[in-house]
């Protein structure tokens, strides 16, 4: 890991104050280092140590409620989290910030039906006619699918005398 420079008290002073004037009193950790992270990877990525950022943001007076000081691996560990993508919603919910809402007097979108071919025989192979998709009241390609049949168990065959002294010699082994 490359060793950057100390900067002065000075330097980490201005910072500081630069900080502080980003932050406002309640405003929560996380989503302030996830509007402010391009800012401090900048910085990082120029003569800035995680560690003195770290330092800077608890002159500042940007912590936890705790007021617990910041470490440098804690501060990276916190601004790589606030960078994740949130889970606010589920992706394929409409978007109400694309101005794409539903009609209310449009009707429900309708799952397309599956057009299934069950062949005359279980074990049979079907025919590559009923492997080929189906279409739906769209035109759209839809798969069809062999039903699948569970078979009833099969007794246990009885060993053979060969299986049998393999057995012995292998119990025998293990003891």
């Amino acid at each position: 890991m490359p060793f950057k420079r100390q900067p002065s008290d000075e330097e980490l002073i201005q910072l500081a104050e630069e900080f502080r004037h980003l932050w406002q009193s309640g405003n929560v950790i996380r989503p302030w280092l996830r509007k402010h992270q391009a800012r401090l990877r900048a910085l990082v990525a120029g003569d800035w140590s995680w560690a003195t950022l770290a330092d800077a943001l608890t002159r500042a007076g940007i912590t936890y409620r705790s007021k617990r000081p910041w470490t440098g691996d804690g501060l990276r560990a916190e601004v790589r989290r606030a960078g994740l993508p949130l889970k606010s919603r589920p992706r394929d919910a409409p978007s109400t910030t694309t101005g794409q809402i539903p009609a209310a007097d449009s009707p429900a979108p309708q799952p397309p039906s599956l057009d299934v071919v069950i062949p005359k025989s279980t074990h049979a192979r079907p025919s590559p006619a009923e492997l080929e998709p189906a279409s739906d009241n769209r035109g759209r390609s839809v798969p069809r699918f062999k039903p699948g049949a569970i078979r009833p168990p099969e007794p246990r065959r009885p060993l053979t005398q060969d299986e049998i002294e393999e057995r012995e010699v292998m119990r025998r082994r293990l003891r």
